[in-house]
C-alpha cells in the first residue's frame, strides 16, 4: 500500500477507540463526523490530510489510512467543514448539508501544476535563496505574541519487532512566540507544556537506556525547525534544490529538498515564503555512522530518523498544527557487530486547537517537568474525558499493537492503574543510572 510504514502504527485501543466514535457514546450535543480521504484518481488513502473547519482554529488529521473521526460541539453545525492536502483541490461543505456524517468519503482531486502557466516573481531566486526568505520573514509569518495550542500526544515504543509501552496525553503548550532562542538556548525547550490528562500501558524494562533518559515530548518540540532552526533549515549545512511546484487550497508552493543523510523537503508559500510543511528522511548505511557507547562492550546505532512538521494559518499567522517523530535504535556488540535488540520509537502530536487572544498560561500544577520522563507524570486515568476529546483515529492497522500490549492485561485496566507506584518508579530511575546520549534532530 501507497506510504506504508512505522506510521501506519497510529493508534492505541482498537475496539475502545471504535466505541468512542459511535452515537452512543457521544456526548450530549457534541458533532461526531467519521469518514476517509482519498485520492479521486487513484482511489488511494490520503493519510495526515487536514480536517477542520472554515475560519476556526479546531481540527484533526486523518490516519495512515485517510481515517478520520472529528468530535465537535453542535454550535459548530451552521459551519462549514473543510478538508486539505497538499497538492491537492480542498473539499468544502456546510455541516448541516454532510450526506452521512458517519461515513463520509471524500474524494479529492490532485491539483496538476503545469509549469508554462506558473507566474513566480521572484524567478532569479535560487533555492538557496528562497530558504533564507523563508527564515527571515519567520516574524512576519508566525505569531510573535503569546499563544496557547491545546493537542493531543501520544507515543509508542517497540523492542526485537514487538510493541512494549503506550502513553498518551492531553497536553496545553504556551509560547510567547516565535521568538528566536539565544545560542545557549537552542537545544532547551522555550515552551511551557501542562500536561492535562495522561493515560499509559504498563511499565516495562527497556533495552535502549536512551528512552529511560529522555523526555521524548520535550525532544519532539524541539525538533521543530521553524521553532529551533535544525536540520531542514540549517543553511550553512545543507545544499538545496527546487524540486517542483505543487498547491495547497489556492496556494502556490515551492517544494525545496535537501541532501543526503539529513533528505528533506520543504514546503514554502511562493507569495509570502511562509513554510507550510516540512519532511524528513534521514538514513545511515554503510561507512555512514551514528553511533555512541553504551558501555565497554555494547554500542548503540541510530539506523533512521523520518519527521514531519506540519503548520496551519491561523487568524493570519501559522502555528503548528501536527508533528511525527519516529526512529531505530540498534544495539550490537562492538567487537562482532553481532546485533543484540533492535528498539522503534513513534511520536506524534495533534494540536487540535489554538488560542492567540489573551492567551493564558494553564494551571501551574500541571506543568510539565522537561527533565523526567512522562511516564514518571502520570495522573487518575479520566476515561469520560477520552471519550469526548479528539485524537488521531485508530487504524485496522493497529491490532498488532493491542495485542501486544495487552500480554500485561486488557489496556482499559492499565490505563485505569496508570498511576506510577513504587516499583515502576524503580524500574525507570534504575535505567537513568545507565549512560545514553540525546538524540540529534
Amino acid at each position: 500500500m501507497k506510504n506504508f510504514n512505522v506510521r501506519a502504527f497510529v493508534s492505541t485501543l482498537s475496539v475502545i477507540l471504535a466505541m468512542l466514535c459511535s452515537d452512543s457514546f457521544a456526548q450530549k450535543n457534541q458533532i461526531v463526523i467519521t469518514g476517509k480521504v482519498a485520492d479521486k484518481t487513484t482511489q488511494e488513502p490520503l493519510p495526515y490530510a487536514t480536517i477542520s473547519i472554515v475560519g476556526k482554529s479546531i481540527g484533526v488529521v486523518s490516519n495512515q489510512l485517510g481515517e478520520f473521526a472529528f468530535k465537535l460541539s453542535d454550535q459548530y453545525d451552521n459551519d462549514t467543514l473543510m478538508i486539505s492536502m497538499m497538492g491537492y483541490t480542498t473539499y468544502k461543505c456546510k455541516i448541516e448539508n454532510i450526506p452521512d456524517r458517519n461515513n463520509l468519503l471524500v474524494q479529492l482531486d490532485p491539483k496538476t501544476i503545469i509549469l508554462s502557466e506558473v507566474v513566480i516573481t521572484d524567478k532569479k531566486l535560487t533555492a538557496k535563496e528562497i530558504v533564507e526568505k523563508a527564515i527571515a520573514n519567520i516574524p512576519l509569518n508566525y505569531t510573535q505574541e503569546p499563544y496557547l495550542l491545546n493537542g493531543f500526544y501520544r507515543d509508542y515504543k517497540k523492542e526485537n519487532e514487538k510493541y512494549i509501552a503506550l502513553l498518551e496525553a492531553a497536553i496545553a503548550i504556551y509560547d510567547r512566540g516565535y521568538i528566536a532562542p539565544r545560542p545557549k538556548q537552542r537545544r532547551q525547550l522555550q515552551e511551557k507544556v501542562y500536561i492535562n490528562e495522561i493515560r499509559k500501558s504498563k511499565i516495562v524494562n527497556y533495552k535502549a537506556a536512551i528512552y529511560t533518559n529522555l523526555n521524548l515530548l520535550d525532544g519532539l518540540l524541539i525538533s521543530n525547525d521553524v521553532r529551533y532552526v535544525n536540520f531542514a533549515l540549517d543553511i550553512n549545512a545543507k545544499k538545496y534544490e527546487l524540486e517542483k511546484y505543487v498547491y495547497l487550497d489556492e496556494q502556490l508552493v515551492y517544494v525545496i529538498n535537501t541532501n543526503y543523510p539529513w533528505f528533506s523537503r520543504v514546503f514554502i508559500d511562493a507569495t509570502s515564503y511562509a513554510i507550510l510543511e516540512i519532511e524528513m528522511d534521514a538514513r545511515w548505511e554503510g561507512t555512514d555512522k551514528n553511533e555512541w557507547k553504551m558501555n565497554d562492550s555494547i554500542m548503540n546505532r541510530t539506523t533512521f530518523i523520518k519527521k514531519n512538521i506540519k503548520f496551519k494559518r491561523h487568524e493570519g499567522k501559522y502555528h503548528l498544527e501536527y508533528m511525527s517523530y519516529s526512529w531505530r535504535i540498534e544495539g550490537f556488540i562492538k567487537s562482532t557487530n553481532r546485533i543484540l535488540f533492535t528498539s522503534d520509537f513513534y511520536q506524534e502530536l495533534l494540536v487540535n486547537s489554538i488560542i492567540t487572544t489573551n492567551a493564558t498560561r494553564p494551571a501551574q500544577g500541571n506543568l510539565m517537568n522537561a527533565e523526567n520522563v512522562l511516564e514518571l507524570q502520570t495522573k487518575p486515568y479520566n476515561e469520560a474525558f477520552w471519550q469526548s476529546y479528539n485524537i488521531i483515529r485508530e487504524s485496522p492497522l493497529n491490532k498488532q499493537i493491542v495485542k501486544d500490549l495487552e500480554e500485561a492485561g486488557a489496556l482499559e485496566e492499565q490505563f485505569k492503574k496508570s498511576s506510577i507506584n513504587k516499583k515502576e518508579e524503580r524500574t525507570i530511575n534504575r535505567s537513568k543510572k545507565q549512560p545514553s546520549q540525546r538524540l540529534k534532530n
